[in-house]
């Protein structure tokens, strides 16, 4: 996050302090909602009561206007008619709850509507009546400013009585009917209707408990927030800390995991690139620190009979003749040669190992480089034997030099270490869009944990396929990691294992087109 609040702060603040929010705003917004409907449907209720009010009132009206003459009430003061109305409703006790009257149904019983003003009466607007017990089954007065909304039309829509209707503002009329008709109308102006105490404190407990409730749910997030983001952060913590290790040079420390992970699966990821990541940058130190060593003691071999040949020399000890020259020169040559191994494999390690890829015959290049060993194997008592079911050229795109240098280190390093009498199998075969070659010879044999280590640089298989004391051969113990880097350099990859005559097999697996 880029907000500027949540710079420099701890992970489990930023993550609580976002779940807190993702779920305030919800809870806000649904509260808001809860609220402007609740205050909407009750202003809705309000309004529909005071139409229903006059609907009632209508309907008390025309039962005086059942007669042929004009209705007594059109006869009397409009404020006496209301206060007479608003009387009568009170005094029948089931408000506005009972099923409406349809229109000139059977007279109510009791007195007529005449009648009502004779008796003591009560002006709602100035002097209303005490409220009636609810509990014994009274209502609640009319809202106030009812009768001030009431305009009294004509049948013509003439205004008659009460106050004129405004332009603009909406209202509800009511058709009194009689014998002949429709004898006025009742128009009532629609306004927002104001509740009564009793209204108000309904909404004002319903305004509390959706704060309330609102409360409780944050307070309930907060603290499933604080969880959460703790869960979260102590692994996240876990994977820093390790890092800081790993970053200050400490490649043996690994990140905790418990068993069945942490219940995140980008999390149990991380944790597990961060360790192999370790893992692998340990075995890359150990491995630069071995190389280091081997290095160091391959040159102090040929440098120390190098130095001991120069000063015999110098000494006089030994004559300098024509072979004294060739000793130096051949330690010479060892010391080039293993510069010029080294070499090529820091250029595999940077990329940068340059291949020529053309294309030619594949098998043609095997037995161009069986045919260079042959005298040497035939001195050394071992046999080379070529094999391929298919005899038809077989056409690839490699770098013939460096396959050519593949195949050499191979076969040499066979006649290296096998015992006499021995031999050599090589053997070619194309599987699909890729092409296999095969060395193995016969015994000895390489142990289990020895395999894996065989293309490792400048290591030597000991004990059972030790190099023969006296044999004269030298190697810089870089063969076959040469091997593996060239091959990989033309898309391939290389195989070691235990051969079926008793020695070491290494399979070659390589794609047809190089390079592309």
């Amino acid at each position: 996050m880029n907000f500027p609040f949540f710079r420099h702060r701890r992970m489990v603040h930023v993550v609580a302090l976002t779940l807190m929010a993702c779920v305030a705003l919800p809870v806000a917004l649904m509260g808001g909602v809860m609220v402007w409907q609740l205050q909407r449907g009750f202003d809705q209720y309000l309004q529909n009561h005071d139409a229903q009010r006059l609907t009632r009132m209508a309907r008390l009206l025309e039962q005086e206007s059942t007669g042929p003459e004009e209705p007594a009430w059109l006869q009397r003061p409009w404020p006496q008619t209301l206060r007479n109305l608003n009387r009568q409703l009170r005094m029948e006790g089931d408000g506005l709850s009972v099923q409406q009257r349809p229109p000139g149904g059977p007279p109510r019983e009791g007195p007529p509507l005449a009648q009502v003003g004779d008796g003591p009466s009560y002006d709602d607007l100035a002097n209303p009546p005490p409220p009636r017990n609810e509990a014994q089954g009274g209502r609640h007065p009319p809202p106030a400013g009812l009768d001030r909304r009431i305009t009294l039309l004509d049948a013509q829509g003439r205004i008659l009585a009460g106050p004129r209707p405004e332009p603009g503002i909406p209202s509800v009329r009511e058709a009194v009917r009689g014998r002949d008709g429709v004898v006025a109308y009742l128009q009532l102006r629609v306004v927002r209707a104001l509740p009564d105490a009793l209204g108000q404190r309904f909404l004002r407990e319903q305004f509390v408990t959706i704060v309330a409730l609102a409360a409780v749910l944050l307070m309930l997030a907060g603290l499933l927030a604080v969880w959460l983001a703790r869960g979260v952060a102590r692994p996240l913590q876990a994977v820093t800390d390790t890092a800081s290790r790993i970053a200050s040079g400490d490649l043996a420390t690994r990140v905790v995991t418990v068993s069945g992970g942490t219940g995140v699966a980008e999390l149990d990821a991380l944790m597990h690139h961060i360790n192999q990541m370790a893992q692998s940058l340990e075995t890359q130190q150990h491995r630069q620190k071995r190389w280091i060593a081997d290095i160091s003691h391959e040159l102090r071999t040929p440098l120390a009979v190098l130095q001991g040949e120069v000063e015999a020399l110098i000494d006089g000890i030994r004559v300098m003749d024509v072979a004294a020259m060739q000793s130096l020169r051949e330690e010479l040559l060892r010391i080039g040669a293993l510069v010029q191994d080294l070499h090529l494999l820091s250029l595999a390690d940077l990329h940068a190992l340059p291949c020529d890829f053309e294309e030619g015959d594949a098998w043609a290049c095997v037995l161009k480089v069986v045919q260079r060993f042959d005298l040497r194997a035939k001195l050394a008592g071992i046999r080379l034997h070529c094999e391929r079911s298919d005899a038809d050229p077989l056409m690839v795109v490699w770098d013939f030099q460096r396959m050519a240098q593949v195949l050499g280190n191979l076969i040499d390093n066979s006649l290296n270490y096998t015992h006499q009498p021995g031999s050599t199998h090589i053997s070619m075969e194309a599987v699909g869009s890729e092409v296999q070659i095969t060395v193995e010879d016969s015994a000895p044999g390489v142990r289990d944990e020895d395999l894996l280590k065989l293309l490792d640089p400048l290591y030597r298989a000991q004990l059972h396929r030790a190099r023969p004391v006296g044999a004269g051969v030298s190697g810089s113990g870089l063969g076959l990691s040469i091997v593996q880097v060239l091959v990989q350099a033309h898309g391939g990859h290389v195989l070691v294992t235990h051969s079926a005559h008793g020695g070491l097999k290494v399979v070659l697996t390589l794609p047809r087109v190089s390079g592309s």
